[in-house]
Protein backbone atom coordinates (compact mmCIF):
# COMPACT_ATOMS: atom_id res chain seq x y z
CA UNK A 1 0.00 0.00 0.00
CA UNK A 2 1.52 3.35 -0.99
CA UNK A 3 2.59 5.64 1.80
CA UNK A 4 1.34 9.37 1.26
CA UNK A 5 2.47 12.38 2.32
CA UNK A 6 1.44 15.82 2.48
CA UNK A 7 2.80 19.10 2.22
CA UNK A 8 2.24 22.71 1.60
CA UNK A 9 4.23 25.77 -0.16
CA UNK A 10 3.76 29.09 -0.92
CA UNK A 11 4.59 31.56 -2.65
CA UNK A 12 4.79 35.24 -1.34
CA UNK A 13 4.87 37.43 -4.22
CA UNK A 14 5.72 41.85 -3.87
CA UNK A 15 3.46 42.96 -6.90
CA UNK A 16 5.28 46.10 -7.09
CA UNK A 17 8.58 45.47 -7.88
CA UNK A 18 8.35 41.93 -9.12
CA UNK A 19 10.07 40.17 -6.53
CA UNK A 20 9.24 36.81 -4.73
CA UNK A 21 10.28 35.36 -1.39
CA UNK A 22 12.11 32.32 -1.67
CA UNK A 23 14.15 29.99 0.36
CA UNK A 24 17.61 28.75 0.02
CA UNK A 25 17.32 25.62 2.01
CA UNK A 26 19.35 22.10 2.87
CA UNK A 27 17.45 19.04 4.01
CA UNK A 28 18.37 16.47 5.94
CA UNK A 29 18.60 14.38 3.34
CA UNK A 30 20.82 16.69 2.10
CA UNK A 31 18.93 17.51 -1.00
CA UNK A 32 19.70 21.42 -1.23
CA UNK A 33 18.48 24.66 -3.25
CA UNK A 34 16.13 27.87 -3.60
CA UNK A 35 12.40 27.43 -3.00
CA UNK A 36 9.44 28.42 -1.71
CA UNK A 37 9.26 28.07 2.31
CA UNK A 38 6.95 24.90 3.04
CA UNK A 39 6.59 22.15 5.20
CA UNK A 40 4.47 19.51 6.31
CA UNK A 41 0.51 18.97 6.79
CA UNK A 42 0.37 18.03 10.77
CA UNK A 43 -1.84 15.30 11.22
CA UNK A 44 -5.66 16.92 12.32
CA UNK A 45 -4.83 20.50 10.53
CA UNK A 46 -6.56 21.51 7.54
CA UNK A 47 -4.31 22.20 4.65
CA UNK A 48 -5.23 26.12 5.51
CA UNK A 49 -4.12 26.16 8.94
CA UNK A 50 -1.37 24.06 7.79
CA UNK A 51 -0.19 26.50 5.43
CA UNK A 52 -0.76 29.61 8.32
CA UNK A 53 1.30 27.81 10.53
CA UNK A 54 4.49 26.84 8.31
CA UNK A 55 4.38 30.25 6.84
CA UNK A 56 4.87 31.66 10.22
CA UNK A 57 7.59 28.67 10.92
CA UNK A 58 9.70 29.43 7.85
CA UNK A 59 9.36 32.97 7.83
CA UNK A 60 8.71 34.41 10.73
CA UNK A 61 5.67 36.47 9.82
CA UNK A 62 1.86 35.85 9.96
CA UNK A 63 -0.44 35.68 6.66
CA UNK A 64 -4.08 36.19 6.71
CA UNK A 65 -4.71 36.55 2.36
CA UNK A 66 -2.88 33.13 1.21
CA UNK A 67 -5.09 31.80 -2.01
CA UNK A 68 -5.07 27.91 -3.41
CA UNK A 69 -2.76 27.69 -6.76
CA UNK A 70 -2.44 24.26 -7.41
CA UNK A 71 -1.43 20.89 -6.25
CA UNK A 72 2.12 18.69 -7.65
CA UNK A 73 2.07 15.30 -7.02
CA UNK A 74 5.29 12.97 -6.89
CA UNK A 75 5.95 9.28 -7.15
CA UNK A 76 8.57 7.47 -6.12
CA UNK A 77 7.61 3.72 -7.05
CA UNK A 78 10.73 2.50 -5.23
CA UNK A 79 8.83 3.05 -1.83
CA UNK A 80 5.67 3.61 -3.13
CA UNK A 81 5.42 6.94 -2.00
CA UNK A 82 2.97 9.24 -3.16
CA UNK A 83 3.77 13.09 -2.05
CA UNK A 84 1.33 15.57 -2.47
CA UNK A 85 1.83 18.99 -1.93
CA UNK A 86 -0.40 22.16 -2.10
CA UNK A 87 0.69 25.54 -3.53
CA UNK A 88 -1.07 28.62 -2.50
CA UNK A 89 0.14 32.17 -3.08
CA UNK A 90 0.45 35.23 -0.66
CA UNK A 91 0.86 38.91 -1.58
CA UNK A 92 1.49 39.88 2.09
CA UNK A 93 4.89 40.95 2.60
CA UNK A 94 6.77 40.89 5.69
CA UNK A 95 8.69 43.41 7.65
CA UNK A 96 12.38 43.25 6.21
CA UNK A 97 14.01 43.02 9.58
CA UNK A 98 12.06 40.18 10.33
CA UNK A 99 13.67 38.08 7.22
CA UNK A 100 15.31 34.73 9.03
CA UNK A 101 18.87 34.31 7.04
CA UNK A 102 18.22 31.64 4.64
CA UNK A 103 15.48 33.85 3.49
CA UNK A 104 15.44 36.18 0.12
CA UNK A 105 13.46 37.97 -2.07
CA UNK A 106 14.34 37.26 -6.10
CA UNK A 107 12.70 38.74 -9.37
CA UNK A 108 10.05 36.76 -10.33
CA UNK A 109 11.24 36.31 -13.59
CA UNK A 110 14.61 34.36 -12.64
CA UNK A 111 12.62 31.65 -10.55
CA UNK A 112 13.30 29.35 -13.72
CA UNK A 113 16.94 29.64 -13.20
CA UNK A 114 17.01 28.51 -9.31
CA UNK A 115 13.80 26.77 -8.35
CA UNK A 116 15.00 22.84 -7.60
Amino acid sequence: MPDYKLYNMYMVYNKKNNKVLVQDKVADDGWGGITFPGGHIEFGESFIESAIRGVKEETGFDVTDLEYAGIINYYNTDNSERWMCFLYTCNELPPLTSLKLELLFIKKELLTNHLV
